[in-house]
């Protein structure tokens, strides 16, 4: 999917700058130096100075150590699909049937939706009141 896609290319964008930032440090530079090299193109010089020391207490891994914690559940490409198809089936969905169906929190439904499958909420209403407005008819929605 674009979004993973997107995600990888930035994982491989820090590694390659990681890389960068050891090879400086072998070099003798400083993390004031590295980070001058690069301009505005790298980390914070936060990151920039941590990784430095990092490498200078002669540690070479480039890849950020695994983390505890929960991993993300609701947004998959299995909920995404699913999203996607019962939208196909049914456009009149709304988000709280969709997260009740998907047995997901109404904030990752929405996430889904927006974010990943680029959808925006269509009002009904307007379009029938902009398309009579456009053809001069003054009539009132409720009588549609």
């Amino acid at each position: 999917m674009l979004f993973v896609m997107a995600e990888e290319e930035h994982v491989c964008v820090k590694i390659r700058q990681r890389c960068v930032i050891e090879f400086c440090v072998e070099l003798g530079k400083s993390g004031n130096e590295t980070l001058e090299a690069h301009g505005g193109e790298t980390l914070s010089r936060a990151a920039v100075l941590q990784w430095c020391r990092h490498f200078k207490d002669g540690n070479t891994r480039v890849i950020d150590k695994a983390r505890s914690g929960r991993p993300s559940t609701a947004v998959t490409d299995v909920s995404i699909a699913k999203t996607a198809e019962l939208l196909e089936n049914d456009r009149r969905l709304t988000s709280r049937e969709l997260s009740a169906s998907l047995n997901i929190s109404f904030e990752r439904t929405q996430h889904i939706l927006t974010e990943i499958l680029q959808m925006r909420r269509v009002c009904v209403h307007q379009l029938v009141t902009q398309e009579s407005h456009r053809e001069g008819v003054h009539e009132h929605c409720s009588n549609v």
